[in-house]
């Protein structure tokens, strides 16, 4: 009934630099501290000149002078980054943080390691801290999105990606999100009308066929919300413009063949259900069938399933003819006098095609006793 989309979006670099520290300015005012300094200051040197790992050496000299020296282990994290080396990045900035609990940049930059490594939920609770820490930017906006995304929260991607859209539109980011962001709202109205929301998911497709004015299978899904609300007439008007847009007609037609049911258009639906039956659809004379047996026509109904095995053999359709002869003359189900030879040689030859069908087994075994 309904189909994820699942997105493959760019990364935006990083654009972080190292932190120095005045070669004249010790932490606190002692020699140790200041000797600390220029270690870390040498380190910043060596590492902009590519040097990352005797770069490294000078942070870790930095930090055993002074254990709690954050821009250090900063540094150290950003070299480890650039070596790709990042499990120590991860324990260098995490030491960061750990020592300086508003360090923005470290939280940021521990955020970035955590996306590069695939832990997005790591990566969504550093982005989380920078965001309580700090005003939006527009990268982090992104990256709230996309780590929110690859973590299937459509709501939340679709909420920071609009705000970067809405507040940042000459973010180089807009133009690829915007892309997306149909499909994002498609997702979200999906699972937003598998709990039984069937508000926020109108409001979800609404937004997807906004941005996206020939998403066939929006206006689909659109169509089984306004049926599920009982708007019968706009569910309706959905489905069609679906079938416009070259929706899976089939399961289209059907959706419009069930809305003239609901509304008691039998005539009407039986007209979908007949064309259906015509194209080779098992669905179109399960249709078919109910609405006859609906109107007390039982012959009709056998009819129908008569010619469902004839044009489409196979286990549905002798599954749809066991379930006519289920019934007795008076339209009872399992009632006195029905065929219960026919029902049992239709449900064998339906196992014959589809042995693995367990309906057919255990309709099989209803009937036998």
């Amino acid at each position: 009934m309904f189909r994820f989309f699942f997105l493959l979006v760019l990364l935006m670099p990083s654009t972080v630099c190292f932190a120095s520290t005045p070669a004249l300015q010790a932490q606190p005012p002692d020699a140790v501290a200041k000797a600390a300094g220029l270690h870390n200051n040498e380190g910043v040197q060596l590492a902009e000149q590519g040097r990352l790992r005797e770069a490294i050496r000078s942070f870790r000299q930095a930090v055993t002078l002074v254990p709690n020296f954050a821009s250090a282990y900063f540094n150290m994290g950003r070299a480890h980054s650039q070596l790709k080396q990042f499990d120590d990045a991860v324990r260098a900035f995490g030491t960061a943080v750990q020592v300086r609990p508003g360090y923005v940049d470290a939280w940021y930059q521990l955020g970035i390691v955590f996306q590069t490594k695939g832990q997005f939920e790591k990566a969504r609770k550093a982005y989380g801290t920078v965001r309580s820490l700090t005003t939006y930017s527009p990268n982090l906006l992104y990256r709230l999105g996309f780590v929110s995304l690859k973590l299937e929260d459509w709501e939340q991607t679709a909420t920071y990606w609009e705000q970067l859209s809405d507040e940042y539109p000459d973010h180089p980011a807009v133009g690829q999100i915007q892309q997306y962001l149909p499909q994002v709202q498609f997702n979200l109205g999906t699972v937003k009308y598998q709990s039984g929301d069937l508000s926020l998911a109108e409001i979800a497709f609404d937004r997807a066929m906004s941005m996206q004015p020939g998403y066939a299978e929006a206006h689909y899904n659109m169509g089984l919300v306004y049926r599920d609300q009982k708007r019968l007439d706009e569910a309706l008007a959905m489905f069609r413009e679906a079938e416009k847009l070259n929706y899976d007609v089939r399961k289209v037609r059907g959706n419009i063949a069930g809305v003239y049911l609901l509304a008691d258009s039998l005539d009407q639906a039986e007209e979908v259900y007949q064309s259906l039956g015509n194209e080779g659809s098992i669905d179109g004379y399960r249709g078919l069938v109910k609405i006859a047996m609906q109107k007390s026509e039982l012959a009709k109904a056998l009819a129908y399933g008569l010619t469902a095995v004839t044009n489409i053999p196979g286990g549905d359709s002798f599954k749809l003819l066991a379930f006519v002869y289920e019934h007795n003359a008076e339209g009872k189900r399992y009632g006195p006098g029905f065929d219960a030879d026919k029902v049992i040689l239709a449900y064998e030859r339906g196992i014959e095609f589809n042995p693995k069908d367990v309906v057919l087994h255990f309709n099989l075994g209803i009937v036998q006793g």
